[in-house]
């Protein structure tokens, strides 16, 4: 609460502060009202800033009434507007939504645009050079992120240790590609996968562990006059992945006698659709192995469980009725 002492005092340092002023006659000098309106700001705060020695010295008073220079409140807007249209890097990452982290890494990295005064923590950018700067470091609309260059990779059966192509941009963190990019890496990573399958090979030992034959049981097959010449290579004969794997997928079924599904179906003349639905009500018996999660019959349970199948059914149509079972 304000006493009456206190606007006493008040009023006496005003008094004489106003006193140090010499009296002038008005010739084109402006009250504290016309600065105000020049200035954009109001008569209170130019009084403030007055009184905290923030603003140009009056040229006299008129009365009780302070006077100013209109060329000296001038060339204060003008000092003004220029300090307003600075920076700290802590204003531009405060305006720009940016970390202030960032910007002084990049200051640090020298890709920040020059201060235009100051140095060290002192520095001052120009708004518009930082704020073009960080628009052109943002990471545009249609760019694609690390996040879904891994997605990319995922697709193609590849791990997310596959290089990556360089970053087209980096900023906050963050990498990105342009689609231009992306597209033209991944027609070469196609290419290089597509070379890498077909020119891929085995050695003995693996196309053993692969039929999961010993090398010797393979030799002994009816169907081993077809398998695949080896490549000519120094170091041991190697055979091409894809051979290997045609051969086996067209006579895995007669390897040894066992019958797959498919061989199961020919066999009994049915479709294969027809036999996968049987061993999935229950109706086939128990495969006597799998091979690669596909499962195989010796000769002998075939033949036999059709045996069974057809004595059923005999049994079944004897007791048929024009009118249904009995």
């Amino acid at each position: 609460m304000v006493t009456t002492s206190s606007r006493l005092l008040h009023r006496e340092r005003l008094r004489t502060v106003w006193k140090s002023y010499p009296p002038v006659v008005d010739d084109g000098l402006w009250s504290s009202r016309e600065v105000a309106s020049a200035a954009g700001l109001s008569v209170s705060h130019i009084r403030r800033l007055h009184s905290q020695g923030r603003f140009p010295e009056p040229a006299g008073r008129r009365g009780a009434r302070l006077l100013w220079r209109p060329k000296d409140i001038r060339e204060w807007v003008a000092e003004r507007s220029s300090r307003q249209r600075l920076w700290s890097l802590p204003q531009a990452a405060h305006h720009l939504r940016v970390s202030v982290r960032v910007l002084r890494r990049a200051r640090d990295l020298g890709q920040l645009p020059a201060s235009a005064i100051g140095t060290g923590r002192a520095a001052r950018w120009s708004r518009d050079a930082i704020a073009g700067w960080v628009s052109e470091q943002r990471r545009p609309a249609d760019a694609i992120g690390r996040r879904t260059m891994i997605e990319l990779l995922r697709k193609r059966g590849l791990g997310s240790r596959t290089p990556l192509p360089p970053p087209d941009g980096r900023f906050g963190g963050h990498t990105w590609w342009t689609p231009a990019t992306t597209a033209q890496w991944l027609a070469g990573l196609e290419g290089s996968l597509h070379r890498n399958r077909s020119s891929a090979t085995w050695t003995a030992s693996e196309i053993a562990r692969y039929t999961a034959r010993t090398w010797q049981e393979l030799g002994q097959l009816p169907m081993w006059s077809e398998f695949p010449s080896p490549m000519d290579r120094s170091g041991g004969d190697r055979w091409l992945i894809t051979d290997v794997k045609d051969w086996w997928r067209r006579h895995r079924d007669c390897a040894d006698g066992r019958w797959d599904t498919k061989a199961v179906a020919e066999e009994l003349g049915l479709t294969w659709d027809t036999v996968r639905k049987y061993r999935l009500l229950g109706r086939l018996p128990e495969p006597d192995g799998v091979d690669a999660n596909h499962p195989w019959w010796w000769p002998e349970t075939i033949q036999r469980w059709d045996a069974q199948r057809e004595k059923r059914d005999y049994n079944r149509s004897r007791m048929r009725r024009g009118d249904g079972y009995v």
